[in-house]
């Protein structure tokens, strides 16, 4: 398995998953978002987002 870049800058971020399933990787923890779920997060903290499905 190949390394993921994360990537951080200052601000907040947020998001809302319309469809599918996002994979969030927040630091060193993960989380599966799904449809009608939210997230807010300092983007200061090392991140990445993955579409687990097959909708963009």
């Amino acid at each position: 398995m190949t390394e993921l870049e994360l990537t951080s800058h200052s601000r907040e971020e947020c998001g809302y998953v319309l469809q599918a399933i996002l994979k969030v990787y927040l630091g060193d923890q993960q989380f599966h978002l799904n449809e009608g779920d939210s997230i807010s997060f300092s983007s200061m903290i090392p991140h990445h987002y993955n579409n687990l499905g097959n909708d963009v």
